[in-house]
């Protein structure tokens, strides 16, 4: 008999739930809660992606 791998038999997840997780592991990685996060963004105002990733625990 052969076995199903657990990633064929999960229900995909919904737009929701993959938010959900993506700021979850953001949120993990910088330490910080999506609030703080999204006011420093709004603050500093960085004018690349390359700004932005250069900051301090920003996962890259």
């Amino acid at each position: 008999m052969q076995e199903t791998s657990k990633q064929e038999t999960s229900k995909p997840r919904s737009w929701q739930e993959m938010r959900e997780w993506q700021i979850g592991l953001l949120e993990r990685d910088t330490g910080e809660p999506l609030g703080a996060l999204k006011e420093r963004i709004r603050r500093q105002a960085p004018a690349t992606d390359q700004e932005l990733r250069a900051w301090p625990n920003c996962p890259t």
